[in-house]
């Protein structure tokens, strides 16, 4: 693309809607591989949803979210 004679970077994304949500989660307080649709529970934090394999891992997230999320 050209703007007076100069060039005009352009930049392009794909976007495939449900690929992310195909790749298992990370429970943050267990590091275990966690299917998306088989999660025990999830809770949002700062508008990101986590994943946790059991509820356990769950309400130890929720009491001090910040240590587990970089």
């Amino acid at each position: 693309m050209t703007s007076g004679g100069k060039l005009t970077p352009v930049i392009s994304r794909i976007i495939v809607r449900g690929a992310e949500d195909t790749a298992p989660a990370i429970d943050p307080v267990c590091n275990m591989a966690v299917p998306r649709d088989e999660a025990g529970s999830t809770s949002i934090y700062n508008d990101v949803t986590y994943y946790f394999c059991s509820i356990g891992c769950k309400q130890q997230f929720d009491q001090q979210p910040a240590r587990y999320v970089e």
